[in-house]
C-alpha cells in the first residue's frame, strides 16, 4: 500500500478538508497519500498527470460541471485498474444500480465514519493492486498461484458469529496437486435473529477465481442498510445483486463459472430460506426428517437480470442441514462410482450420528475408496439448538 494515492473529490471544503484531517493519521502511518480536490473537473487533470501513481478515487456525486456520476464512468472506462467509492447521502435503489453497473466499489453513508471510510479504502486498495497483478502476471502459472494464495491469506479469514443458538461447523481442503481452494464462504449476522450463510464456487485460473473471491468478501463487507434501504434483504434479493455486481466486473460465463449457495437461517421465525445457484443439493434435518434440499438455478455471472426465487422448510431446534461444495460430490460419482442418493445417504447417516463436517466427508471418503483430497472441498454442517441468548 505505501506510495498509493487517494483522490478525494468533493465541491463542499468543509467536508473535503474534514476528511483529509480525519485519514491524515492512518494515510501517514500506511505511507498514502490523501489529494482533495473540488471538482470533477480537477479531478480528471489530476489523473491525467500520472494515472498509475493513483489507487483509489471517492467522489461525491452532486457536484457543479462535471457529475460524480460522470466522472466515476470516465475513471472506469480510462483507467479500469482505479477503484471508485461514492459518497452519498440519500439515494433511489435504482440509481445505486447504475453506480453498481459501472464498477463502483462501495458506497460510503453521509454522515460518514472514519472507521468504515478506512474499511472500504483499506480494501480499495487491496483491489487495485490485485487487479494490477492479475494484469502483470496473467499467463505465469507460478506466480499466479502465489499471487491468489496471497490474496485469500489477506481477505478470506472468516470469524464466525457467536451465537448459542446456531452452531456453525466448518471443515475445508484443497487437491494436493495446487494447494489453493477457488471455494468461498463468508457468515453475515444480519440482526439479533437472522443469518446469512454464502457459499461459493468459483472456477477458472487461480488468480481469476481469487480475485472474484476477493470481490465476493468486499459484498459480504458492504453496508447492507444502504443497499438494501428500500427492499427487504432476502436469500434471493442478496443473490440477484451479488450476480449484479459481478457482472458489472466485466465477469463473463466464456471465463468464469461461479456457483453459489445463499442461506438464510431465522431463528425467531424457525425458518430457513435458501437460493441455490449452482451448487449440489444439500441435505437437511428438520422436524426429523431428513431430505435433499435442491430447488437449483443456473450459476451466477450468466445474465445479470435473471430473477432467482427462493425454497423454504421449517428450521425449529434440533434442525441441521450440511451444505458443501461439488468436488466430493463429483469425486464420489466420476471415480468411485457410486450414485448422487447413496452419497446423500451416507450425509443422512452422518447427521444422524451427529458427526460434523470433517468425520461427514471422512466417512464419504472412506466408502468411496478415496485417498487424498482430489478436488477443492468446503463442507458446512448449522446445527440449530436448543439454546437461549443470555
Amino acid at each position: 500500500m505505501k506510495g498509493d494515492r487517494i483522490l478525494l473529490v468533493d465541491d463542499e471544503r468543509e467536508v473535503g478538508s474534514s476528511i483529509v484531517r480525519s485519514l491524515r493519521s492512518w494515510s501517514r502511518d500506511e505511507g498514502l497519500s490523501v489529494v482533495y480536490v473540488e471538482s470533477g473537473q480537477e479531478a480528471l487533470e489530476e489523473l491525467e498527470k500520472s494515472p498509475e501513481d493513483w489507487a483509489v478515487v471517492v467522489s461525491d456525486l452532486q457536484m457543479p460541471g462535471i457529475k460524480g456520476d460522470e466522472l466515476i464512468k470516465t475513471i472506469a472506462g480510462r483507467w479500469p485498474d482505479i477503484v471508485t467509492i461514492v459518497l452519498t447521502g440519500n439515494m433511489q435503489l435504482d440509481r445505486i444500480q447504475d453506480f453498481l453497473d459501472s464498477g463502483v466499489f462501495s458506497f460510503v453513508r453521509k454522515p460518514w465514519t472514519k472507521e468504515r471510510l478506512v474499511n472500504d479504502l483499506t480494501k480499495a486498495i487491496q483491489l487495485h493492486h490485485f487487479k494490477r497483478g492479475e494484469r502483470e502476471v496473467r499467463g505465469q502459472t507460478a506466480q499466479e498461484i502465489s499471487l491468489a494464495k496471497e490474496i485469500q491469506a489477506q481477505v478470506l479469514h472468516l470469524e464466525l458469529p457467536e451465537d448459542p443458538r446456531l452452531l456453525i461447523d466448518i471443515h475445508r481442503e484443497s487437491g494436493a496437486a495446487l494447494d489453493f481452494n477457488g471455494d468461498f464462504l463468508d457468515v453475515k449476522r444480519l440482526d439479533e435473529n437472522r443469518t446469512l450463510i454464502v457459499l461459493a464456487d468459483v472456477s477458472g485460473q487461480a488468480l481469476q477465481a481469487s480475485f472474484v473471491t476477493f470481490l465476493l468478501k468486499s459484498i459480504m463487507d458492504a453496508d447492507l442498510t444502504l443497499v438494501f434501504e428500500n427492499r427487504p434483504l432476502s436469500p434471493g434479493s442478496f443473490t440477484e445483486w451479488i450476480n449484479r455486481r459481478l457482472c458489472g466486473h466485466g465477469t463473463t460465463v466464456e471465463s468464469l463459472f461461479v456457483a453459489l449457495l445463499v442461506i438464510e437461517v431465522d431463528l425467531k421465525r424457525e425458518l430457513c430460506r435458501w437460493v441455490n445457484a449452482g451448487q449440489p443439493p444439500f441435505v437437511a434435518i428438520s422436524e426429523g426428517k431428513a431430505s435433499v434440499a435442491s430447488a437449483a438455478s443456473l450459476p451466477i455471472c450468466i445474465d445479470k437480470n435473471r430473477i432467482y426465487k427462493e425454497a423454504e422448510l421449517a428450521f425449529p431446534a434440533g434442525s441441521q442441514l450440511i451444505i458443501s461444495t461439488d468436488g466430493l460430490f463429483q469425486a464420489c460419482q466420476s471415480i468411485a462410482g457410486f450414485g448422487a442418493q447413496e452419497y446423500f445417504d451416507i450425509v443422512m447417516k452422518s447427521m444422524m450420528e451427529g458427526l460434523g463436517a470433517r468425520e461427514t466427508a471422512d466417512a464419504l471418503r472412506k466408502r468411496a475408496g478415496l485417498g487424498d483430497p482430489i478436488e477443492d472441498l468446503t463442507m458446512v454442517r448449522l446445527l440449530r439448538t436448543e439454546a437461549f441468548l443470555a
